[in-house]
């Protein structure tokens, strides 16, 4: 095999690469929405909420287990809708 023939592959390879990330990462993003719309239902909101992959949630009646946010009225991210907390995070 001669080195355009190598290059020719790294390069399939890379493309390759990157459509399997572009389809992991949809994938991640409709289970990151799934998670949200489930926390939203379990506040009884009918609006989205956000956040959901950065800190973990104490609140025991989170199905997520990870803190929410009313991205609306709290763009900051300070308040969890579930825990309230932390506040060493404002």
């Amino acid at each position: 095999m001669n080195i355009t023939d190598r290059v020719r592959k790294l390069q399939e390879a890379g493309r390759e690469l990157e459509r399997r990330k572009s389809k992991i990462n949809s994938s991640l993003w409709a289970m990151q929405s799934a998670l949200l719309d489930l926390a939203a239902e379990a506040l009884g909101r009918d609006d989205d909420v956000e956040g959901g992959d950065q800190w973990e949630c104490e609140n025991k009646e989170n199905p997520i287990g990870m803190c929410v946010y009313d991205g609306h009225e709290d763009p900051a991210w300070d308040d969890c809708l579930f825990c309230h907390e932390p506040f060493e995070r404002k």
